[in-house]
């Protein structure tokens, strides 16, 4: 009987297994530590399953609109479906690789757990809350001046174009919210008309 037990391996964690070592009728020795030799690990390896996430890398420019708990889509190419997660937690510290300033964001999964797989690459989408009779402007729209100043430009009752400071809201790859400056109706400019000089603009700050 007590052979018998032996014969027996017990994982310590739920989990799927992810690689086999031994098949049946192979001869294997009790481990007491990992290895990642084939030849010295006996057993299955598994890996936890239940509490797979995503981590993502996000731009500094975009951190300021990534809150814990948000709503998340992810999509991966595998799947003709969109699951659902959230975000869990937010790096206090940024990484720099490359010349590029980004933050660790982790998201848990609220669907697909049996369907995702590590190691997937996959598409997030960063949901924010749906903002009623919001201004908004084509990001095209808005620029930065060389002394600091967000703004737009807006033709005048005579025609001529006038630089109009702004201040912004929440913004999405298209649009941004306007809290300030301008209001629903009022005709802004996506580019300036052909040779039309716009004084104290850098040209690289247009968004």
């Amino acid at each position: 009987q007590t052979q018998l037990s032996n014969t027996l391996v017990r994982a310590p964690f739920a989990g799927t297994i992810t690689r086999r070592y031994a098949q049946q009728g192979d001869f294997v020795t009790p481990t007491t530590s990992a290895s990642s030799s084939d030849g010295a690990t006996s057993a299955s390896i598994a890996e936890l399953s239940s509490g797979l996430e995503v981590e993502a890398k996000i731009p500094e420019s975009s951190i300021a609109r990534i809150t814990p708990n948000q709503p998340v889509e992810i999509r991966s190419d595998a799947y003709n479906k969109t699951f659902k997660g959230r975000v869990r937690t937010i790096a206090p510290r940024a990484i720099r690789e490359d010349n590029v300033t980004s933050f660790r964001v982790k998201v848990s999964l609220q669907t697909g757990q049996n369907q995702l797989k590590s190691g997937m690459n996959i598409k997030l989408t960063f949901l924010s809350d749906k903002i009623k009779d919001a201004v908004v402007v084509p990001l095209t729209a808005v620029v930065t001046k060389k002394n600091g100043q967000t703004g737009v430009f807006m033709p005048d009752r005579e025609g001529h174009i006038r630089f109009r400071e702004v201040a912004l809201g929440a913004s999405s790859s298209t649009h941004a919210q306007v809290l300030e400056g301008v209001n629903r109706g009022d005709r802004v400019l996506i580019t300036p008309p052909p040779g039309q000089a716009i004084p104290g603009v850098d040209e690289e700050s247009r968004s």
